[in-house]
């Protein structure tokens, strides 16, 4: 699935055993409302390009109840930190980065894997 505006490759993938696209797809579904507001009518969008025709970041309430919106450890580090944080908390978590000398995306992360674990089901 290629991005309509700058042609990135939103889900890639060979298709080979050992495929190695782990945390690089952008796979999801927002509200109608949003996908109409950005003029699309069919196709995709990566999500910096979606951003970019709204004029704004996605929060985690763009996004639809649809399955392909849980989080995965498919989903690139930007589009899992919309998943997950509003605005305000990557403000403030990106504050605290900056203030404690820590990388915001190893953080976003780290906090993505805790999420994956406690959402695994247990055996």
């Amino acid at each position: 699935m290629i991005c309509k505006d700058c042609g990135v490759d939103t889900t890639p993938c060979t298709g080979k055993r050992g495929c190695r696209h782990a945390g690089r797809w952008e796979n999801y579904m927002v509200r109608d409302r949003l996908w109409k507001a950005s003029g699309m009518k069919g196709g995709f969008l990566c999500v910096g390009c979606l951003e970019a025709r709204l004029g704004r970041r996605l929060t985690p309430r763009d996004f639809t109840k649809a399955i392909i919106n849980n989080l995965s450890p498919w989903d690139s580090p930007r589009l899992a930190a919309r998943k997950i944080l509003s605005p305000t908390k990557l403000t403030r978590l990106t504050a605290w980065c900056k203030r404690h000398g820590e990388n915001p995306a190893a953080v976003i992360a780290g906090i993505i894997e805790l999420r994956l674990r406690k959402d695994r089901p247990r055996p």
